[in-house]
């Protein structure tokens, strides 16, 4: 599901609480926009945009202040121009990705207060287990990826998978090479690979 909130209007605003969405817009899908405003707090997103889809805004304000967000982009998707582009994170530092059409991100968490492991990691009042699932939309094998998270005030609790997940900040980057052996393709016409790791976050999604 994709989220466009312009149109042919003056300011737009949505805001966001622990709702799972595909793709945010702060501006319209063919129309322009003179500022939008996206205040997001929680759940799982797609992308966000502060622009449009094919559309314009001169000002885009994105406040992020916490969630698990594939790629953050102050601008608009396809086309659209805009003059001022202001993102607002938690780090207070913006987020890119290089997810592409090629492949989608999907990521199903489960939740649950630390409880004991709270007691090494002092503040961290959540655990989640993260189960990511890239599928490739093509009809050609992809042999090389990479994509990133955003996931604020968290850290990295385990990684048994085969992926090899750095952090840098708030940003989880993770690409298509196994850290045993070869890589992790996506085969052409829905191929896809699954992998699972865990976390820990001073945010409360329980």
């Amino acid at each position: 599901m994709e989220v466009i909130t312009g149109g042919s209007v003056g300011t737009t605003t949505l805001k966001s609480k622990d709702t799972d969405i595909g793709d945010v817009f702060g501006g319209g899908d063919n129309a322009e926009a003179t500022t939008s405003n996206l205040d997001i707090d929680g759940g799982i997103i797609g992308n966000v945009f502060g622009g449009g889809n094919q559309a314009g805004v001169v000002t885009t304000n994105t406040n992020i202040s916490r969630g698990f967000i594939s790629g953050l982009y102050g601008g608009s998707n396809e086309t659209g121009t805009i003059t001022s582009a202001t993102i607002n994170t938690p780090s207070e530092q913006s987020a890119t990705t290089t997810t592409t059409n090629r492949y989608t991100l999907n990521i199903n968490k489960s939740v649950s207060a630390s409880d004991w492991r709270e007691n090494s990691y002092p503040g961290y009042i959540t655990y989640a287990n993260l189960t990511i699932t890239l599928t490739n939309n093509t009809s050609e094998d992809i042999n090389e990826w990479d994509a990133s998270l955003y996931i604020p005030n968290s850290i990295l609790y385990s990684n048994y998978s085969s992926t090899e997940i750095k952090k840098d900040g708030d940003i989880y980057s993770f690409n298509h090479i196994n850290k045993y052996y070869g890589t992790n393709p996506l085969k052409a016409n829905g191929g896809s690979y699954t992998f699972n790791f865990e976390i820990l976050t001073k945010n409360n999604f329980v």
